[in-house]
């Protein structure tokens, strides 16, 4: 199991890997906003990228037998 700064930096190497892919294609929104403005559209997705992490404990309801 990864200390909180180990999964921090796999967290972002996973943001990075993603924003990569995004532009690769080279169409869609996150491409449209890096040619727009490359600053602006890089601190949108980290400022959405910080936003994430604090959902890692999100999950589905435990699962309930009938009679419960």
């Amino acid at each position: 199991m990864a200390d909180e700064a180990e999964a921090d930096g796999i967290f972002r190497d996973l943001i990075d890997r993603w924003l990569r892919e995004c532009l690769s294609g080279g169409d869609g929104l996150v491409a449209e906003m890096v040619l727009a403005d490359p600053v602006a559209a890089k601190d949108a997705v980290d400022r959405v990228a910080e936003c994430l992490p604090e959902r890692r404990t999100v999950g589905t309801r435990p699962a309930t037998t009938q009679g419960d």
